[in-house]
């Protein structure tokens, strides 16, 4: 959501009503990092599978109540999800993060006799702000990096590199079950099949990946020049 529909948003209603909001902001961003959570221990649990039936000897895999007597089943069908599940997660922390910056924005107002240029950027958090929050390693890493001497740099380079590195990761791993799976190309319609879905979901998950990027940098500079033009207006120019 952009900053001028949240001060919008906030001049136009009362303010316990703007308290409501903000709580329900928290409660949504707690079910998106449960979900998020979740989702993550999903993706560690088919590495770690598809890695035991790509290095395994074994004809079949007994957990207890469920039992695998062909790998190559689990081994066509972990692709397909797991990008599915990194889709999600793409979307989901997307979500978080707008969700964030909502509390953030719309906190500072309720609470700040006088804004600054700091209360409406999106990578910057408050002790307030990283207390009523709930936990996100990201928000806690770009808290603690803002007070540092050269906050700004740290915090682009560090959440760059971060994000480059993970995404990169799953990306990579998405490319290596991907050519696995098409070596069994010939093995029927049902893998060619998972196959071009696995496709169009990994195509998908790029976009929204570059799509997410370029709406936040987007806002980000929006965010800039809003206040330059708030900053204008307060100083009667």
């Amino acid at each position: 959501m952009k900053t001028e529909l949240l001060i919008k948003y906030y001049n136009e209603n009362e303010p316990e009503k703007v308290d409501t909001y903000i709580q329900r902001l928290i409660e949504n961003i707690k079910d998106v990092g449960s979900l998020v959570s979740r989702y993550y221990l999903y993706l560690l649990i088919i590495i770690f599978a598809y890695y035991l039936t790509k290095e395994s000897q074994l004809e079949s895999i007994n957990l207890g109540i469920v039992q695998f007597s062909d790998l190559k089943i689990i081994k066509i069908s972990l692709p397909p999800v797991f990008t599915f599940i990194y889709l999600i997660l793409l979307v989901a922390e997307n979500r978080r993060q707008m969700l964030s910056h909502q509390v953030k924005v719309l906190f500072n107002m309720r609470n700040k006799t006088e804004l600054n240029q700091d209360d409406l950027q999106r990578t910057h958090y408050n002790e307030f702000n990283s207390s009523i929050l709930p936990f996100n390693f990201i928000t806690e890493l770009t808290h603690k990096i803002s007070y540092s001497k050269f906050s700004g740099i740290l915090v682009m380079l560090t959440l760059l590199c971060m994000i480059m590195f993970l995404s990169g990761a799953l990306f990579v791993f998405e490319y290596l079950m991907l050519k696995d799976l098409y070596s069994l190309w010939n093995n029927g319609i049902i893998v060619k099949i998972i196959f071009i879905l696995t496709i169009c979901m990994f195509v998908l998950s790029l976009y929204f990946a570059f799509r997410f990027a370029f709406i936040n940098s987007t806002e980000e500079k929006r965010d800039k020049e809003f206040w330059l033009l708030v900053a204008k207006e307060q100083q009667g120019i």
